[in-house]
């Protein structure tokens, strides 16, 4: 394991946080969205794992890029939340 995995694990969040925020902002509310933001936090998750394994030897700013990037992910969350409350 290593900063290769870590990396290639943040390319793949990045890039399912972009998509996640580009249907969220059309207007998509449907299951495969849902399933998206379920993925999101999977790759979250095991990204955290892996920065876990990985210490003492984990770059500070890398896992301050992990938080910021598990704040995006509760934002989205929590704009579907408030979009099911207002139906």
């Amino acid at each position: 394991m290593g900063v290769d995995k870590i990396s290639e694990t943040i390319a793949s969040l990045l890039v399912a946080i972009d998509e996640a925020s580009a249907r969220l902002d059309a207007g998509d509310r449907s299951d495969q969205y849902l399933e998206l933001l379920g993925r999101v936090r999977e790759l979250h998750i095991v990204l955290l794992e892996l920065l876990l394994i990985s210490e003492p030897n984990v770059d500070p700013n890398t896992r301050q890029l992990a938080e910021l990037l598990g704040h995006r992910i509760d934002q989205l969350q929590a704009s579907l939340q408030i979009d099911r409350g207002k139906r």
